[in-house]
């Protein structure tokens, strides 16, 4: 899917299987891993060298259109949050991090 120039990453995070809103009793409190975090490598192999590309500070970023999800639940989307385009070589918004 690598095509010649500028290419773009897009990822989706969730809160997968460890931070899920569970009926736990409220004497043990609420555990909390923090908000989702992404660490990236992609290892590119060519004929003749490699490449890698890693996440670091010049990543954006911001909240989707996906407002909560779990294993258990499902998820809850607002279409209003969506932005076309985002995972496109280039892209950017006033809402990005």
């Amino acid at each position: 899917m690598l095509q010649s120039g500028t290419n773009a990453v897009g990822v989706l995070l969730g809160n997968g299987w460890y931070s899920q809103n569970q009926n736990i009793a409220p004497a043990m409190g609420r555990p909390s891993y923090g908000p989702p975090r992404l660490i990236f490598q992609l290892n590119i192999k060519y004929p003749t060298h490699n490449v890698s590309v890693v996440s670091d500070n010049t990543w954006m970023g911001r909240s989707g259109e996906i407002t909560a999800d779990s294993i258990y639940g499902g998820e809850t989307v607002d279409g209003r949050l969506v932005r076309p385009g985002w995972a496109i070589a280039g892209f950017t918004d006033a809402l990005s991090l």
